[in-house]
């Protein structure tokens, strides 16, 4: 999959996607393809094996990737779990952990009522939205290789100004 992704094939990807759906759940999807998919692009980024330019192409691949994986599944009926009614999925740094929220989002969206705040917004602005929609739930996410120092952050940030919110910070990862 990522070599197609690669290879700026996502037509291959996309059937691929589509051939796993059928047979899969969206979660098994996300877990063998696309959370493996972001987390390499991260690394090869980070490591400057990649261009920026370049990872952002692959990023928005797989972000229009988790959006048909989402609109093709179908979303079961979650049975016996408690409903969170607000739950804010929020990028710990960049749009890598914005499309990893998005993942989380559509996993939740059984259980609970969840939003994504923008990676763009700048800290004032996105304490500032927890605080006006007050989640029951606060789910920073992180992709790997250096996730857990922007994770840290955002949740004492957050703490900080929301010292009563239940925050849970997140790191997808292929373990």
């Amino acid at each position: 999959f990522y070599q197609r992704m690669l290879a700026s094939n996502f037509t291959a990807a996309k059937s691929l996607i589509e051939e796993l759906v059928k047979t899969k759940s969206r979660e098994e999807v996300y877990d063998s393809i696309l959370i493996p998919a972001l987390i390499q692009t991260e690394e090869a980024r980070h490591s400057e094996q990649m261009t920026e330019k370049r990872a952002e192409e692959l990023l928005q691949g797989i972000e229009e990737l988790a959006e048909d994986v989402s609109s093709q599944a179908s979303i079961a009926t979650a049975s016996g779990l408690p409903v969170i009614k607000r739950v804010a999925c929020v990028p710990a740094r960049d749009f890598a952990d914005e499309i990893a929220c998005q993942l989380a989002l559509q996993v939740l969206a059984t259980t609970a009522s969840p939003q994504v705040v923008s990676a763009d917004a700048s800290t004032s602005d996105l304490l500032q939205s927890l605080d006006d929609l007050q989640p029951d739930v606060i789910c920073v996410v992180g992709i790997p290789p250096y996730a857990i120092r922007h994770l840290r952050m955002r949740c004492h940030q957050i703490r900080a100004r929301l010292p009563d919110a239940a925050v849970v910070a997140c790191m997808l990862s292929q373990e």
